[in-house]
């Protein structure tokens, strides 16, 4: 099954009720954050705010017809009500998704093509600069 064609009575067939139930109310209470769609993979990758202050992540994907996903909670079913919760979140906002990957495409080709218009000591002079501000960022140039 892909990702795009999901509905919610799709959903809902996944899982028990208790489960399905506890999904939706943490959609409706917007606990699925930086849920990320990339429609070339049909694969969401999503953080979901859990009790207790937890936060797990979540990985679907569409394959042949079936959906396979993971979630980092302690529960033993599949799928959990994290996982249902994303899954309700993203039928709910499917363009908003869909637009949002877009425009990250564009921007990422659009700072390709600057990028390889720019000068080498000018790149070099960026890099610099942004590894000053960025630690995560000077020490992958510095494994690489």
């Amino acid at each position: 099954m892909q990702l795009m064609q999901l509905e919610l009575s799709d959903v809902k067939k996944l899982t028990i009720d208790k489960i399905y139930e506890r999904g939706l109310k943490y959609a409706e209470d917007e606990f699925v954050q930086n849920l990320d769609y990339d429609p070339s993979s049909d694969q969401i990758e999503a953080k979901v705010r859990g009790n207790y202050r937890h936060q797990y992540s979540i990985q679907i994907h569409g394959s042949n017809g079936h959906l396979e996903s993971k979630c980092t909670c302690q529960y033993e079913g599949n799928p959990c009500k994290h996982i249902v919760a994303v899954l309700l979140t993203f039928i709910r906002d499917k363009q908003l998704y869909i637009g949002s990957h877009q425009d990250n495409v564009k921007s990422l080709n659009s700072l390709r093509i600057k990028l390889e218009q720019t000068s080498h000591t000018e790149l070099v002079d960026l890099l610099m600069n942004c590894s000053q501000r960025y630690d995560e960022l000077r020490r992958d140039l510095l494994l690489t």
